[in-house]
């Protein structure tokens, strides 16, 4: 999987801001994790495979929570440090 950073953060706080990532699957088991993850039908594999891809790949923000996602873009709530 590969990602794009969309726009510039707003800042919620310090260190605290909102990112915007649109994701690109680079296989089918990824495409069908992003499409179950938007209606809620994500099973705990599909889950922990976005979780983790944007607990570790994210360079420069370490991501707190989803705030929410619209196909595979994705409003996420982001610490700089």
């Amino acid at each position: 999987m590969k990602h794009e950073l969309i726009g510039e953060p707003l800042t919620l706080s310090p260190h605290i801001s909102e990112i915007t990532i649109r994701l690109f699957p680079e296989n089918e088991i990824e495409a069908t994790a992003i499409k179950n993850s938007e209606v809620m039908w994500v099973s705990a594999a599909e889950s922990e495979l976005i979780n983790k891809y944007f607990l570790f790949n994210i360079p420069g923000w370490s991501v707190l929570s989803i705030k929410s996602q619209d196909g595979a873009t994705f409003r996420l709530k982001a610490s700089d440090i």
